[in-house]
């Protein structure tokens, strides 16, 4: 397990996975209440930081794809998920996908 984090009320635990190889990497929550451990995403990529919403119904963390092309070898994109009706949306945010994101400009790894 690279990291973990409660939300504030203690009812959810997010694990953010690092294996090595990147194999089986992702995050995952566990639902103290109901004990229900979900993957909420698996991917061949590095995830780091976790910065919960204060009301602990939301999160982000930074995902990391190896990229050779890209200044320091590696692509950064936000993942977010929010919980509505009962279970985690996702919603992603790559700036190589979006037009708008200034040329010459990356995702820093320092924030989270």
């Amino acid at each position: 397990m690279g990291e973990f984090s409660f939300n504030k009320k203690g009812a959810i635990l997010l694990m953010l996975l690092d294996s090595a190889g990147q194999v089986g990497n992702g995050i995952l929550m566990r639902d103290l209440k109901s004990g229900e451990l979900k993957t909420l995403e698996s991917a061949k990529a590095s995830y780091q930081g976790i910065t919960w919403h204060e009301n602990g119904e939301a999160f982000v963390t930074m995902k990391s794809i190896e990229d050779k092309a890209a200044e320091g070898g590696k692509t950064h994109s936000l993942v977010g998920f929010q919980m509505l009706s009962g279970t985690f949306q996702k919603t992603t945010y790559d700036p190589k996908t979006d037009m708008a994101f200034p040329k010459g400009f990356v995702v820093s790894t320092n924030r989270s």
